[in-house]
């Protein structure tokens, strides 16, 4: 008998695709990531600030985009939201602030749905 097929790669949200593509690799690997739904995040934003300092330990880290249809399939949006790099993740009003200009990018108001995606910063 043949392999087991792996369902295609879904198309969601950058963070989620990420997510998706991390359990199938076999040679590579995706960076650790933390995803927060925008509307999550802005319910309770300070204790998210102190989950990411713990996770990422102070490091620094690039807030990223991942907007719904992002990285879609018929319509790709690369470069059209923000991501700001080299954020010092032990600096709470750093990475406010950062966030803050991702979710600007996204318009007013950002729809709740849309997330939030860190990752450790390469040098």
């Amino acid at each position: 008998m043949g392999r087991a097929l792996k369902p295609l790669l879904r198309f969601t949200t950058k963070g989620g695709t990420l997510r998706d593509l991390a359990a199938r690799l076999t040679r590579g690997k995706v960076l650790p990531l933390q995803v927060y739904p925008v509307g999550a995040y802005l319910a309770e934003p300070k204790s998210h600030a102190a989950r990411i300092r713990a996770y990422f330990g102070g490091a620094p880290i690039i807030v990223r985009s991942s907007a719904l249809g992002e990285d879609a399939l018929p319509d790709s949006q690369a470069g059209h939201y923000r991501s700001i790099p080299n954020i010092p993740s032990g600096d709470a009003a750093a990475v406010q602030k950062a966030i803050g200009e991702v979710l600007a990018s996204y318009g007013t108001p950002p729809h709740p749905d849309h997330e939030l995606l860190l990752q450790p910063m390469l040098t």
